[in-house]
């Protein structure tokens, strides 16, 4: 094999080890418009029922995405309460929402924590995202789906795919 030849080899092989060491976020959302929700906001989170692969249930996950979210919310100056008893929001009816702007309904629909090192599996989790305004009414509904590397040094948490695709997501929003 001649010079030009391992060189084109090895570039093709750092390139494919980029693609594989890059994770991947999609946000799809109902709502194609931009800049509805307000900064400064009041924000009641519920917190979704743990996520599973298979049989295999992830203690806390919900309350991870949660978190996660809260996070992400505080870049906007939103006051934001995780509200931790109710995981779907039919159980808030009855309930006084009117000190709170939005009330945000995630659920996980995929959590799969399979990425070592090397392993060439990698982690993934979708969640759809339900945003409603203090009487009721649904804003918009968003699936997001995110993806690590398959090729990484570490066993990572698949929480911290979840960061990244909400500043995704709420960069437009607000």
């Amino acid at each position: 094999m001649g010079k030009k030849h391992c060189l084109l080899l090895l570039g093709l092989l750092l390139v494919l080890s980029f693609v594989s060491c890059t994770s991947v976020y999609d946000v799809t959302s109902s709502n194609n418009q931009t800049r509805f929700l307000r900064k400064g906001s009041k924000v009641l989170v519920l917190t979704s029922e743990d996520g599973a692969y298979g049989s295999e249930v992830y203690k806390g996950s919900g309350l991870k995405l949660s978190r996660k979210i809260q996070s992400v919310l505080a870049d906007y100056q939103c006051n934001t309460q995780i509200d931790l008893d109710n995981s779907r929001y039919k159980d808030l009816e009855g309930k006084d929402l009117s000190s709170y702007d939005y009330i945000i309904v995630p659920i996980i629909t995929h959590w799969e924590d399979r990425a070592t090192a090397w392993s060439g599996i990698p982690d993934r989790v979708s969640f759809s995202m339900f945003i409603y305004n203090n009487d009721g009414t649904l804003i918009t509904s968003t699936d997001i789906e995110s993806k690590s590397a398959a090729a990484t040094f570490l066993n990572n948490d698949p929480s911290e795919l979840i960061v990244p695709s909400l500043q995704k997501y709420f960069s437009k929003a607000f």
